[in-house]
């Protein structure tokens, strides 16, 4: 695609430079998956299966599933929580923000960006931080790495135990 080699060119850069790359997942047939070594994050719904607009990792070495909520977060009152990741978002022309849900891959990467961040926090490398997250991920769908979860949901609290 056009800009591809871009991309992945950036992407080898900042992994030679030590950076964590973490990029969301597609969403639709059209996205394509960015390979490795970039962390690509998919999402889960509310009940740990792989979120309706979600098409996984594609397989690679450092995939992992977060939180991304689902269609039912929009309801009539506005959003529903337990469906959604709650966000800050800005307001056109004002002063102050609002908070919202959203949905989508886009909004589990973060999760895995945070992660990361705490376990360099630790004194982890942003390397050996991911592989800590892919080491302590909990398992989703076919036993092992696959390319609808990846390595799986991560988890936090066995990220930061697992010294």
């Amino acid at each position: 695609a056009e800009g591809s080699d871009d991309l992945l060119a950036a992407i080898d850069e900042a992994d030679d430079a030590g950076v964590a790359v973490v990029v969301a997942g597609p969403s639709t047939t059209d996205d394509e998956i960015v390979p490795s070594p970039a962390v690509i994050v998919t999402a889960v719904d509310d009940q740990r299966r792989l979120a309706p607009y979600a098409r996984g990792t594609g397989g690679g070495t450092a995939g992992l599933a977060a939180p991304g909520g689902d269609e039912r977060a929009a309801t009539v009152d506005g959003c529903d929580g337990d469906h959604a990741v709650r966000s800050d978002l800005p307001v056109p022309g004002g002063e102050t923000d609002a908070t919202g849900c959203l949905v989508g891959t886009s909004m589990a990467a973060p999760h895995v960006s945070g992660a990361i961040a705490l376990l360099v926090a630790t004194g982890l490398s942003p390397r050996e931080a991911v592989e800590r997250l892919v080491a302590t991920a909990t398992d989703l769908g076919a036993e092992g790495p696959d390319g609808r979860y990846g390595a799986g949901l991560i988890d936090i609290p066995a990220a930061l135990e697992d010294d």
